[in-house]
């Protein structure tokens, strides 16, 4: 059986998309990728804890509005975000 795409929005000041199998999935993703969140550069678990973070998951309707770049060169173009694989995942701030 394929794993099928679902679309989360976390939201600390910034937003990021991330393409996952499930919410936990999600956090899994954004806790592997070492991302430090919130003004005070908090590791994944700990602003979760403290409650600084806010998610949502997108319907596939609402996901397809949204337009991610897969590359950072110049002339990329932005893609509907479920042209995106399981796994990927994207940050306002870059």
């Amino acid at each position: 059986m394929l794993d099928t795409k679902r679309f989360f929005k976390l939201t600390d000041g910034a937003d990021y998309l991330v393409v996952a199998k499930s919410p936990e999935h999600a956090e899994q993703i954004l806790r592997d990728a070492g991302i430090e969140f919130c003004a005070e550069g908090l590791p994944y678990d700990e602003a979760k804890e403290r409650r600084l973070l806010s998610w949502e998951e997108l319907p596939a309707d609402r996901a397809a509005t949204k337009r991610v770049y897969l590359s950072d060169q110049a002339g990329a173009n932005p893609v509907p975000l479920p042209q995106c694989a399981i796994g990927d995942w994207f940050c306002s701030e870059w």
